[in-house]
């Protein structure tokens, strides 16, 4: 669940008739609560629509929230969509980190002339779109950009992993690249869902204390499958884990969005 926009009437108060927060205003509000509060793990999402104007004159915000660490900032220029992700769980990053030593691994293996044709970036912001979508910027998990002998771009392949995205989100984000980066050919969509959700036994009132967590030995963990849940001295520290994979693509002739091949499921 995401941390919603504030209704009409709550800013509004009891006068249905006094002006709402403007759009610039609500994504300082938001930044502040962000900077001073943090994102928690079930309030991961913000989005609001704001102009072009306003989003330059947050320019200097934005970029200090992006260098903090602290969420993910992409913007959609067709909807004027600003979207904030919360910082990566530990699920979501492991994923990322395979497929980026996955393709590492990949890579070495090419011939020389090939290996330094391709580069490879995590959590880069990439703002080559085009056309409608010109003025967007978004941040992948993970790109491998692929150019000629003179250094310029031919393709782009790009890995969108989601946890507390919803499924129809990620396929919004393969649309967003596909439609709008001229060089975006391949996306890797990866969908986890982690049931119960991770929960910190640390910080429950009632689950370990921090001495106690510090003491655990992998003897102390059990888990009921090969895809957890992991239990350390019977508290659910991490619930079961399932992903899928889907590979979207765009027709070189019509320049539709379309998957590629089934889904790939780690299990069921």
């Amino acid at each position: 669940m995401g941390l919603a926009v504030p209704a009409a009437s709550e800013l509004a108060g009891e006068n249905p008739h006094k002006l709402t927060k403007s759009p610039y205003d609500q994504v300082c509000e938001y930044i502040g609560r962000l900077k001073s509060e943090g994102l928690k793990a079930d309030s991961s999402t913000f989005s609001i629509q704001i102009s072009q104007k306003d989003l330059h004159d947050l320019k200097a915000l934005l970029e200090s929230v992006s260098e903090s660490k602290l969420t993910r900032v992409s913007y959609n220029a067709r909807s004027s969509t600003l979207t904030f992700k919360a910082i990566a769980s530990f699920p979501h990053d492991a994923a990322a980190q395979f497929f980026n030593t996955s393709f590492v691994e990949l890579v070495s293996g090419l011939p020389i002339h090939l290996r330094k044709r391709i580069s490879q970036y995590t959590n880069a912001r990439n703002n080559g779109f085009v056309g409608k979508y010109h003025g967007s910027f978004k941040v992948p998990d993970l790109e491998l950009i692929l150019t000629d002998d003179n250094g310029n771009w031919v393709s782009m392949l790009a890995l969108e992993v989601g946890d507390s995205e919803t499924y129809e989100e990620l396929v919004d984000d393969a649309r967003f690249w596909l439609e709008g980066h001229p060089q975006a050919s391949t996306i890797f969509l990866v969908k986890m869902e982690e049931r119960p959700q991770y929960q910190n036994p640390v910080r429950d009132a009632k689950g370990l204390g921090p001495r106690q967590a510090a003491a655990i030995q992998c003897a102390d963990l059990t888990a009921e499958t090969r895809y957890m849940p992991i239990v350390p001295r019977d508290l659910v520290w991490v619930g079961e884990i399932t992903a899928f994979m889907e590979i979207w693509k765009r027709d070189p002739r019509t320049g539709s969005v379309y998957q590629f091949g089934d889904r790939i499921v780690s299990h069921q």
